[in-house]
């Protein structure tokens, strides 16, 4: 694929923090099911789903081979992994789901590290470019993001005859991209709402924990972590209904929430110490967490997420990518 203008050249430097990414990716627990290619004959099913299958081991193959010519093609491999994840498991079973939620989170520490790489790199060797000509670039990048298959282009009514009357202002990457071309977008918080419209939309329209939700969520993140650095301010539209995450912190949070849905009283409590015993207590039933996590830290929630993902991979078969 060709190289995209503006994009930040796979050098030596560049290879090295991929490297170093990828490490962290393939140590933490949670990535087990997308270390290595899912297994054509143990998964057949999976293949005829799942056109551009993609893992963590084929991406290393690839980065040493010199495969990929700039970081956002190392970054879009990645994403496609997170991609195929959410679209195999957004209707599974209970083992499937945690896979989802797993690809989630995962998806958002990729997103979060490719930023702090990115905002290094042309901090040091990025020429001055005007704001809105760097939003357009940056629209373009998010384009070619493999997350960003469903926001590329305007919602066809032949694939989804009623999208047009449950939403009320359909937007999409191609459009934000012409209505600057033709001057009716030339400030940056006029492009910041259109883009922002895209993701709250497809949330409209899919249903919160779809796996075109969770693709957006994870567009969402990326996109305000771009347009902070261009512009300097976050954006003022950061989040999407209820779950959005507008830092790690908030991905933090709703990820050991949803994972301590699975988890029984005994861990929860365990999950409590982590915490702070002050701050968590399981429910009636003992399935639940009911928590006031707001002022909680990131390390000691780091830390808890890791206690419900240890039990859970250790109780539960590995899921399918």
């Amino acid at each position: 694929m060709e190289a995209l203008h503006g994009a930040i050249p796979m050098d030596v430097e560049a290879r090295a923090a991929c490297q170093a990414l990828l490490r962290q990716l393939r140590e933490d627990p949670s990535s087990a099911p997308f270390r290595q290619p899912v297994a054509r004959k143990k998964v057949p099913l999976y293949y005829e789903i799942i056109q551009q299958p993609m893992d963590l081991k084929t991406i290393e193959t690839n980065l040493a081979s010199g495969a990929f010519r700039t970081l956002e093609a190392f970054a879009n491999a990645l994403r496609l992994v997170w991609r195929n994840a959410f679209v195999f498991n957004e209707k599974g079973d209970r083992h499937g789901r945690l896979v989802f939620e797993h690809a989630v989170a995962l998806a958002l520490a990729t997103e979060e590290a490719v930023e702090a790489l990115y905002a290094e790199r042309l901090e040091r060797t990025g020429e001055p470019v005007p704001a809105m000509q760097r939003l357009q670039l940056e629209l373009f990048h998010m384009r070619a993001n493999p997350l960003a298959l469903w926001f590329r282009d305007p919602v066809s009514p032949e694939l989804c005859p009623d999208y047009h009357a449950r939403i009320g202002e359909p937007m999409d990457l191609h459009t934000c991209l012409t209505a600057i071309d033709y001057g009716q977008i030339t400030k940056p918080a006029q492009l910041e709402a259109a883009v922002h419209l895209i993701w709250t939309n497809a949330r409209q329209y899919n249903g919160e924990g779809s796996a075109i939700d969770a693709a957006a969520l994870v567009c969402c993140v990326a996109w305000n972590a771009r347009y902070a650095r261009v512009v300097g301010s976050a954006p003022r539209q950061r989040k999407l209904r209820r779950v959005e995450a507008s830092c790690a912190g908030d991905a933090l949070r709703l990820l050991l929430l949803d994972l301590c849905r699975y988890l029984p009283a005994a861990q929860l409590r365990e999950v409590g110490v982590t915490l702070g015993a002050h701050v968590v207590a399981p429910d009636d039933d003992g399935r639940n967490l009911t928590a006031d996590l707001s002022n909680v830290g990131s390390a000691e929630l780091a830390a808890a997420v890791h206690v419900a993902r240890t039990y859970l991979l250790a109780h539960q078969p590995v899921g399918v990518a």
